[in-house]
Order: C-alpha cells, then structure tokens, then sequence
C-alpha cells in the first residue's frame, strides 16, 4: 500500500487503533532514521491491519459513521511518526494534541535529514518537509527559484534535480500490508499485537 493512500485513510478516519495500543513512544532519533530509509529506498517493514467492529477501536477517537475501519496492530510508530512530519500534526488518534514530532527537514546538498533548528531559515539547502509534501510541485518550484538567487546553489541546481526527485517519491512508497481476517476474536487480536510489538500494551 502506498504511503499517500495510508495517509488518506488517516485523513478520513479509515483507519484507527485498537484499545489495548500503548501510545506513540518513538523518539526524534528513531523518526528521522525511518526518513532516511525511505528516502534510500530501504526496507521499513510491514504492517498489520484488522477489519473489526468499531467497537474494539478506543472509545475515545471519534469515527465517523458508514466509514470502514481497520485497526493498525502493527505500525503505530512508524505510521505516525510519517504522518505527524508530511501533516505537521499528529494523527487523529493520538491521544495527545500536540504534533507528535517537530518540523523535519532536509538538506538538499548534505543529504540529510534533521529536525527544525532556527538556523535552518539562513540556509535556502534546507527543505520544510511538510511543506514539500503537502505542495511538492508549487514547493519544488519556489525551492528552485531561491537556488537560482544563490549562486552556489545555481551551479549545483543539475545535481539537486534528482534529489528533489527522490524526495517527492517517498510517499509513493510501497509498504507491505499483511490483513489479519475479520472473524479474529479480540484476544486473539491481542496476542497477533504482543507478538509485533514485543509486549507493548496501553498503561
């Protein structure tokens, strides 16, 4: 499944957590090494999904009616720490309203990843991700535009072309999904979840 489409169904409430999902734990470092590897083209792993009732999801996240629901029994992490830096905010079932993770953003000529510091706006190399994937094309552009006013980033612009590239492909990456079927009893769903997350369970 493409990263766009699992951030669609985030968008519109397709896709939601079981009650028993311990909340996002992950820290920056763990965050921008999954960039990294999306971005080289790694593997990330899979995830699991569970078509269920709306009732096994946590009472407390708000879905809306007539719309499918499958649990994510294992992602959570890497989901959200995705969809917290290409929406600036954290995913609808978070149980904290604050964005799960600073602005991360990209250096066009070192190649790396890193999360907001105040001097990154001295620095046109650098990339507002969020902004980059919420507006690739109009973001490109504006981006290209600021290289051409620095002379060091004209004569560079044949090599970071590629770059850009590479970065506006990320979200069209393919993550495997494995589907856990729809008659598996909630305990059993439980146990598929312990075994994926290594014993994490909700406090």
């Amino acid at each position: 499944m493409k990263i766009s489409t699992i951030l669609y169904h985030l968008d519109h409430g397709r896709l939601a957590l079981p009650c028993f999902a311990r909340d996002y734990v992950w820290n920056q470092t763990q965050a921008r090494s999954l960039f990294i590897s999306l971005s080289r083209g790694y593997p990330v792993g899979s995830l699991i999904f569970w078509t269920h009732a709306i009732a096994a999801t946590d009472q407390q996240v708000e879905l809306r009616e007539h719309v499918p629901v499958e649990l994510l029994l294992d992602g959570q992490q890497r989901v959200a720490s995705i969809y917290s830096v290409a929406r600036a905010r954290s995913p609808h079932f978070s149980k904290d309203d604050k964005r799960a993770l600073p602005p991360l953003y990209f250096h066009i000529s070192d190649e790396t990843f890193d999360f907001f510091k105040p001097g990154m706006k001295d620095d046109p190399c650098w990339i507002d991700l969020a902004a980059f994937f919420s507006h690739s094309q109009t973001a490109v552009g504006e981006f290209i535009e600021a290289l051409h006013e620095s002379p060091a980033g004209h004569a560079r612009l044949s090599e970071y072309l590629p770059r850009l590239y590479q970065l506006s492909r990320i979200l069209d990456r393919n993550i495997h999904v494995e589907y856990l079927p729809g008659d598996v009893q909630p305990d059993e769903a439980v146990e598929v979840y312990l075994v994926a997350n290594g014993g994490g369970l909700r406090k």
